[in-house]
């Protein structure tokens, strides 16, 4: 998924029966194990080339269902149903004339933006629950089929699957029963694990999106809480004093330009990753009232011009260390 995990665990000291050194390892790989399954269908960069999107996008244009393992059939399901177009697994063209454009440090020819943006579009990706096999290319899995109509199509689920991921391996450490708390780190989408024995909570750094080696507060979560972050200083590069990021706006073919960042706290990994990136691309006043009106996230919001914004849920559990530079705005 093109970042760095750790997986941290610990015996509940005050547990009736620890759990021994062997037990927490197999716990851990088992976690492990479980992102690995959904990397292996979600992941567009995979050298074999056998990653379930990649043989939806071999098959694009060819009016044949792909069948797909049940995490990729259910990510594309959920954005499909959510149905934001500002969060679209269809942008597989655009990511890459704009990865090309990072690599070199130019920006793109405009001609070659709107060729690829004319290859991406909810309204051209099919979903099926039951694909006949004569209809489909493949085996039926757990999952389902996925169709996209148009030659030189391509789905890309960075902006979910690593949240996803998160909330499987979270599932996983749940399911071995055992006594035990910890944290689960996927370049920056986190998800706690239990309660620490000394009742203290869980606190996480928030990232200075105008300098990412800088720590501008701390936020105290939950056990079993998830948190994501979307920002312009993750993946980008910079042409006549302009950062150019990854996070792109489906309507325009670019950047979006609204936000530094935006963090989002929420009880599943999925959420936190599906609406960060949609705040993202908001206004950032306009993306503070939709959150408020989202009963299953909380949000910080950093501005283009260095405001803050904070929902209402999140005020009492963020302790700022910022020194200057940024204006807390937040009513």
């Amino acid at each position: 998924m093109g970042t760095m995990v750790s997986i941290e665990v610990y015996a509940d000291p005050k547990a009736d029966k620890a759990p021994t050194q062997n037990q927490l390892k197999e716990a851990v790989l088992a976690s492990f194990d479980r992102m690995e399954r959904v990397s292996a269908q979600t992941d567009r960069y995979e050298a074999s080339r056998a990653a379930d999107v990649q043989k939806v996008a071999a098959a694009a244009g060819t009016g044949r269902w792909t069948t797909v393992g049940d995490d990729l059939f259910y990510l594309t399901d959920q954005v499909q149903k959510r149905g934001n177009p500002l969060v679209d697994p269809t942008l597989g063209p655009l990511i890459d004339v704009w990865d090309k454009a990072r690599e070199t440090g130019t920006l793109p020819d405009p001609a070659d933006v709107a060729a690829a943006l004319a290859r991406t579009g909810m309204d051209k990706m099919a979903l099926n629950h039951e694909v006949p096999a004569e209809a489909a290319v493949g085996q039926i899995p757990n999952g389902g089929g996925i169709m996209l109509t148009e030659a030189g199509m391509s789905l890309d689920l960075g902006a979910v699957a690593k949240g996803y991921a998160v909330e499987k391996a979270w599932e996983s450490l749940q399911a071995s029963g055992l006594p035990i708390y910890g944290i689960i780190n996927a370049g920056g989408n986190i998800k706690t694990l239990g309660q620490k024995p000394d009742g203290t909570m869980w606190k996480i750094g928030i990232t200075d999106p105008t300098d990412k080696t800088r720590c501008m507060g701390n936020l105290l979560m939950l056990p079993g809480e998830a948190v994501a972050t979307s920002g312009d200083y993750q993946k980008y590069f910079e042409a006549e004093g302009i950062r150019y990021h990854h996070l792109l706006e489906p309507s325009t073919g670019y950047p979006g330009m609204e936000n530094h960042a935006v963090l989002v706290v929420a009880a599943n990994g999925f959420d936190t990753d599906y609406y960060s990136t949609l705040l993202f691309l908001l206004p950032s006043e306009e993306a503070l009232n939709l959150a408020e009106t989202l009963p299953e996230i909380e949000t910080v919001i950093v501005s283009r011009d260095n405001k803050i914004y904070v929902s209402s849920g999140l005020k009492s559990r963020i302790e700022w260390t910022y020194q200057g530079g940024f204006t807390l705005v937040t009513p």
